[in-house]
C-alpha cells in the first residue's frame, strides 16, 4: 500500500518554514544590544584581568604553578579578545564576522573556570568572573543560531 507524498511534504515544508522563524524570534541579531553588550564584556573581561592581577604569588614549589598561569593567560585572552569583538561590532561587523571572538572569550571562559578551580582566588575574582559570565549568557541567544557546536558558557 503505498501512501501519498502529498501531505508528508506540505508537513515537512511547514516545518522547515517555521523553524527559522522560531530561531529568528529568539536571538534576532540588534547590532545595538549586541554591541553595548560586547562593550560591558570589555570592562567586565579587563577587571577581570586586573583582579587576578591582585591575587597573591604562588608559593615556590606550588603544585597548581601550570593551572596558575593558564589561568592568567586565560584571563588575558579574555580581555584581548573581548576588546576586539567590541571593537569590531563599533565597526559594523555582522554576526559571522563578530562570531570567532565570541568562541574564543566562551572557550577561554571555559578553561578560565576549571583552572580557576584549582589556583587559590579571592572573592573579588570570583565576583569578576561571574560578572563576564553573565555578559556572555547574555550575548549566547544573538549567536545562538550562528554558533555550529559550541557549548554555552559556563
Amino acid at each position: 500500500m503505498k501512501l501519498p507524498l502529498a501531505p508528508i511534504i506540505a508537513i515537512a515544508v511547514g516545518l522547515l518554514a517555521v523553524a527559522p522563524a522560531a530561531r529568528a524570534a529568539s536571538g534576532a541579531w540588534d547590532p545595538q544590544k549586541v554591541t553595548a553588550l560586547a562593550r560591558d564584556l570589555e570592562v567586565a573581561t579587563r577587571q577581570l584581568y586586573d583582579s587576578f592581577e591582585k591575587l597573591p604569588p604562588l608559593e615556590k614549589g606550588s603544585r597548581h604553578t601550570r593551572a596558575y598561569f593558564r589561568l592568567k593567560q586565560e584571563a588575558r585572552h579574555m580581555k584581548r579578545e573581548s576588546r576586539w569583538l567590541a571593537r569590531a561590532l563599533e565597526q559594523g561587523h555582522d554576526q559571522e564576522q563578530a562570531l570567532p571572538g565570541y568562541e574564543s572569550v566562551v572557550a577561554a571562559m571555559r578553561g578560565a573556570r576549571q583552572d580557576a578551580s584549582e589556583v587559590k582566588t579571592n572573592a573579588d575574582f570570583q565576583t569578576k568572573a561571574d560578572r563576564a559570565s553573565a555578559i556572555l549568557d547574555s550575548l549566547a541567544p544573538f549567536f545562538s543560531g550562528a554558533v555550529s557546536d559550541a557549548p554555552a558558557p559556563q
